[in-house]
């Protein structure tokens, strides 16, 4: 059957249980893999068009006044539907529209095969940057002429259909019986179809030169790298004048000045710490010398960068600017830890042994990555959008420790630690850099050459990178991934003693939370466990809990390696829970003994379940950590580059806890914008001190001056918070003084947890507020916004109960040392000016800055920041002053 009719519904809500009804049909028809025919018509609804409906589809009332009725539309449409199959996008929504539609007008309910070009879209096209219809048809090039009407919508999803099955038929015969295996638990009824596609390749010959099979999976072939022997003639002025002559590469004072000192400090065998302001292009500033060096000595070069999309757009935007505009061989490699990329022996292992029949999620998520096998060169995960269940079977089929590397294509781990032998240049991100269990024939501590981006990161990813974290809803998945490999009577055995364990420490952490103990970015409590509060962990319940916890989890070891010859087949799935399960034991009891250098806290959900608890442990001195990393015998120059290193006019703060020399070179590089132009910086006079408000009254004041800069300065802002108690008040009292105004109100924690989700959602809305705390401090870097407004609700100084601020407090105040002076104050000077750096990114960027916090312009110390921000008049007024200055100077740069 080579026949169907691709349907869309325009609707006046979401559910026809509760009257919502049709008021437009679009729909085509496909056979022979064309378009043949199409039919669409408004319908009359029985009640008026909703106001929000009108405004996403453009129907009114008064366009449906006079179409016809659903009744007289049905028997239009249901000739149609005979013998084919129903596809449409989000099938089920339609599908019950109509079915409804049927049933309440006397005819008897559809019966005919459906397909979801949702679901087949996530399968079929892995590489897309999302599944809505408009997300899809801007990745295939398809010209939507009028999103949001039946007829057109109808019209793309069946071009989308056509072009998923001319990749599908181009998939060789392995991959398609591997997914025919699966089908059977789409929620499309795609199986007839993919056994009418299997059943064609049978019996005829097909070669495709681009794919090899490798375990038993159909992959993309890929060619070992060379490293070409390039004979670099230019000299690096040279060089650099040649990429900045191509266009559309504009040369920048900033970016030669730093391009040059990294230059001459790797000539030298130096180190240093540049300061360059944000916006200024520094990462294209530290590409030109890396890979000119790298080229001119056959020296190879790492850098690393704070996060993986970091890593990301240095490959695929910066570096491709220079391979361009160069014309040489340039090898740039992107390395990751190796539990990012796919292992196809693994995958073989899991799909014989794993019970994955019964999950969808889980289903799907195969499904994806067996066409995703047949695209992919890198076998990464990051190029992948797996259902959420589907994120838990990746620690099985990915790593690097199966498989003989030299015969077959066991692990892209392997394919990427050889590109990286070759490249002249390696991209590493700070976390795989310092992860002390990271375990490479390409070791990073021997490179002789490395630049540290993002380098005022490095302290607190060393930090997490050595830090030890249990949680009881980890713990428990643990459990449950080793009794889906073997029914183990002791599994249910430690998930009860977990349980028992896990919730003695939820009520001792609930019992001893001091009221003004601060809430983490999510909302959880968080206890810093001083002496005399472990000295309380180590003993009574908890210590009685904690044996048995411990027991029953040696005994389901001491169980599992005994069955290990016997289960030949998921030999290493037992050993990989095992290993995990020894390292989660071992930091528990790591967390339970003395050690006086090591900084102890507990989260607990207070919301969540009576066992919600997450127990953390970091090393308090990173010094003796540091050492392995700058001390190498091998390097010779370390450059670390920032927008942010300096406090006061000096790079202490930055150099002191990583142990690094004060005879260190520094350098402050200044970006090339017209400040003066381009930025206003206001702090209301009449603004309540922080101080000594009352929180939730604070609250209040903070909604009704955020309200006044929505409606009379600019209908989108940021709002930074250091607590987020009183983001969660701002939250809902902007709620209820916006809702008729619609504007979104997007808060971390509260909307969503995922930062990116959240910029993300901020990008695309017109009007709209975002409320972020910690992290968002410097993450505001918001695209497709000329004008950007940021509310600093107070000064970002770091909450003092905070576990990890407490203890190093604590360390200070035994040096000797004033804290505040030495840590509160400094760290509060960076992230203030991280948060100001967001701003302005270029020339035509414009940005403004309200500062909330009267100690900015009262306090003593308060002049540290002004001192820290850009020689920049400070508006110090009343707010309906700097409010009316605020609306004239956007009015007039307009």
């Amino acid at each position: 059957m080579n026949r169907y009719v691709v349907l869309d519904l325009e609707t006046t809500g979401h559910s026809p249980k509760r009257g919502d009804e049709i008021i437009e049909v679009g729909l085509v028809v496909i056979d022979n893999d064309q378009i043949v025919d199409e039919y669409s018509t408004k319908v009359r609804p029985t009640h008026s068009i909703p106001p929000f409906i009108s405004r996403l589809t453009g129907l009114t009332n008064e366009d449906v006044k006079n179409a016809p009725t659903i009744q007289e539309v049905l028997a239009d449409i249901m000739p149609f539907f005979e013998d084919r199959y129903f596809i449409a996008h989000n099938a089920k929504f339609d599908y019950d529209f109509l079915n409804d539609a049927l049933l309440r007008n006397g005819y008897s309910g559809l019966e005919c095969p459906t397909i979801d070009t949702v679901e087949l879209s996530r399968i079929f096209l892995p590489f897309a940057d999302g599944y809505k219809l408009s997300e899809l048809t801007s990745y295939l090039h398809i010209e939507h002429f009028s999103p949001h009407r039946a007829l057109s919508d109808a019209y793309v999803t069946g071009l989308l259909f056509l072009e998923i099955m001319n990749r599908l038929d181009k998939l060789p015969l392995e991959t398609l019986q591997q997914l025919l295996s699966f089908s059977q638990q789409y929620d499309s009824d795609f199986e007839w179809v993919l056994d009418d596609m299997i059943e064609e390749k049978r019996y005829k010959y097909e070669s495709d030169h681009n794919l090899i099979l490798q375990n038993g999976f159909a992959v993309k072939r890929i060619d070992q790298p060379t490293q070409p022997d390039v004979d670099i003639q230019l000299s690096f002025d040279e060089f650099v004048g040649q990429f900045f002559n191509q266009e559309p590469n504009e040369a920048r004072t900033g970016q030669i000045q730093m391009a040059n000192e990294i230059y001459h400090s790797f000539q030298n065998n130096q180190n240093a710490a540049i300061e360059a302001e944000a916006g200024m292009g520094k990462t294209i500033g530290y590409l030109l010398p890396a890979t000119y060096f790298s080229l001119r000595n056959k020296e190879q070069v790492v850098i690393s960068t704070q996060t993986i999309q970091l890593q990301n757009q240095i490959i695929v935007k910066d570096w491709m600017k220079i391979a361009e505009s160069t014309e040489l061989p340039i090898q740039v490699s992107l390395l990751k830890s190796s539990s990012h990329y796919i292992n196809l022996e693994r995958l073989r292992l899991f799909l014989e042994t794993y019970p994955i029949h019964s999950n969808y999620d889980i289903i799907l998520s195969l499904s994806i990555i067996l066409v995703w096998l047949t695209e992919t060169k890198t076998g990464d995960r990051e190029e992948l959008q797996l259902p959420t269940k589907g994120e838990h079977i990746w620690p099985f089929i990915s790593g690097d420790d199966a498989g003989n590397k030299e015969e077959e294509r066991s692990s892209y781990y392997h394919l990427a630690e050889q590109e990286a032998k070759q490249a002249n240049v390696v991209v590493v991100n700070h976390a795989f850099l310092l992860n002390p269990d990271r375990k490479d024939s390409v070791d990073m501590l021997d490179y002789p050459y490395m630049i540290i981006d993002e380098a005022h990161h490095f302290e607190n990813v060393a930090r997490n990178q050595l830090a030890k974290k249990i949680d009881y809803v980890g713990l428990v998945d643990l459990l449950g991934s080793i009794s889906r490999f073997q029914d183990f009577i002791e599994v249910e055995q430690a998930k009860a003693q977990a349980d028992e364990f896990f919730r003695n420490v939820y009520e001792a952490v609930d019992f001893l939370h001091e009221s003004d103990n601060e809430l983490s970015d999510t909302g959880k409590f968080q206890l810093f466990l001083d002496e005399e509060h472990l000295s309380l962990f180590q003993q009574g319940p908890i210590k009685q809990s904690f044996s048995e916890f411990v027991a029953a989890c040696q005994k389901l070891i001491r169980t599992m390696a005994g069955q290990i010859k016997s289960r030949e087949r998921t030999k290493i799935f037992h050993i990989q829970l095992m290993e995990r399960l020894k390292k989660m034991l071992n930091v528990l009891e790591l967390f339970f003994q003395e050690d006086h250098m090591a900084i102890r806290w507990i989260e607990i959900d207070q919301d969540g379940a009576k066992n919600a608890v997450q127990i953390n442990l970091q090393p308090m001195v990173l010094k003796p950590y540091m050492q392995g990393l700058f001390e190498n015998k091998n390097r010779k120059s370390t450059i670390f580059t920032s927008a942010t290193l300096k406090t006061n006019q000096s790079y202490s703060t930055f150099l002191e806890p990583l142990g690094l020399e004060e005879d260190i070179k520094k350098v402050t590089i200044p970006a090339d914008y017209k400040l003066q132009e381009q930025t206003r910086i206001y702090v209301p006079n009449d603004f309540p001190n922080v101080i000594h408000s009352n929180p939730k009254k604070y609250a209040s004041e903070i909604a009704r001056f955020t309200k006044k800069i929505l409606d009379e300065v600019n209908d989108k802002a940021i709002v930074l918070f250091t607590s987020y108690e009183m983001l969660n008040d701002v939250h809902y009292e902007l709620k209820s003084m916006l809702s008729v105004n619609s504007f979104d109100v997007l808060s971390q924690g509260i909307s969503t947890g995922s930062k990116d989700k959240l910029k993300k959602m901020f990008e695309r809305s017109e009007h709209a507020v975002l409320l972020g705390t910690n992290s968002f401090w410097e993450g505001v870097d918001i695209s497709g916004e000329s004008l950007k407004v940021i509310i600093l609700v107070r000064l970002p100084f770091d909450p003092p109960n905070h576990p990890v601020l407490r203890a190093k407090a604590n360390w200070y105040h035994d040096q000797d040392k004033n804290p505040f002076y030495h840590l509160a104050l400094p760290q509060a000077i960076l992230r203030f000016r991280q948060a100001y750096g967001r701003l302005i990114r270029n020339n035509e960027d414009r940005g403004i800055l309200f500062v909330l916090d009267q100690r900015m312009m009262k306090k003593s110390y308060g002049k540290h920041f002004v001192k820290s921000l850009p020689d920049l008049p400070i508006t110090h007024e009343n707010t309906d002053h700097i409010i009316q200055d605020a609306k004239n100077w956007v009015t007039y740069n307009n």
